[in-house]
């Protein structure tokens, strides 16, 4: 969690309180289960709490660490001469 935002003082319950999250999941993940997860927490909660996403990439391929990524070759090259 990186943002929160609610309340007043720390022993009042507030009326709205908002939370962000800046999730980066494993390729392994299955983004389908995953969000119905998120959506069981939310249902668990109570009414009135929902989610939304400011970004949603389905799948984000891997950075390629061979010689097709010219930028892992430089940075391959940087640390072979250490």
């Amino acid at each position: 969690m990186f943002q929160n935002q609610g309340g007043i003082q720390n022993n009042v319950i507030p009326e709205k309180f908002t939370a962000s999250f800046d999730l980066r999941l494993a390729l392994s993940v299955n983004f389908a289960e995953f969000e119905n997860t998120i959506k069981q927490w939310c249902a668990e909660a109570g009414s009135g709490v929902t989610y939304e996403f400011e970004q949603k990439d389905l799948y984000v391929p891997p950075t390629k660490v061979d010689n097709s990524n010219p930028y892992w070759v430089a940075f391959k090259e940087a640390l072979d001469k250490m």
